[in-house]
């Protein structure tokens, strides 16, 4: 029986890992996070397609900044979110004749912040929720990699040490995609 059902769940994921598209994004970032300065970073996001216009995906971002680095009053800032959501990418022929599709994509999860500062050796952090809407455009250079360039709005909600403190503001991402199944098959006009 064991048996029976080990090749049932593998016959089952070949099936539906041939019809869904699995991608990794690799990215620089600037995060404008309001009260803790603007901030630079990279980030990662892993998607899921469910279908042609509508994708699930999980993102994650670091972004720090340094104010007077290297002196007696240095302040060290720190900005990371893990957030969770849908991507909408609608299929319009006018640009896929370019190769280019346009996405939007909303995220919900978790936010940790961190300032410390040097002169007073002071360690502020707080953790919560976060949300962020991002809009954007993809070029498809090859079947299985494709450069992107996003901008977007976060917000996150702190209750504890920074719940008086502002997180939020413009986000900018630069990055590419590496598509891990179902590419696009040059024989459909690729």
């Amino acid at each position: 029986m064991k048996r029976l059902l080990f090749i049932f769940l593998i016959l089952i994921g070949t099936v539906s890992q041939s019809f869904a598209s699995f991608y990794i994004d690799i990215m620089g970032a600037m995060v404008n996070a309001d009260d803790l300065e603007n901030q630079t970073g990279f980030g990662i996001g892993l998607g899921y397609g469910l279908n042609d216009e509508i994708d699930l995906y999980f993102r994650s971002m670091r972004t720090e900044a340094t104010e007077n680095a290297n002196l007696f009053n240095e302040i060290k800032y720190e900005h990371v979110t893990a957030a969770a959501g849908v991507v909408f990418a609608p299929v319009l022929p006018v640009l896929e004749r370019f190769r280019i599709s346009w996405r939007n994509t909303f995220l919900v999860g978790y936010s940790m912040s961190d300032v410390y500062s040097e002169e007073f050796d002071n360690d502020t952090s707080d953790q919560g929720l976060s949300a962020s809407l991002w809009t954007g455009i993809q070029f498809d250079a090859t079947q299985m990699i494709s450069p992107f360039f996003e901008m977007g709005y976060h917000k996150s909600f702190y209750e504890n040490k920074m719940e008086d403190l502002s997180v939020q503001g413009l986000q900018f991402a630069l990055g590419v995609r590496f598509y891990l199944t179902n590419t696009k098959k040059y024989s459909q006009g690729y």
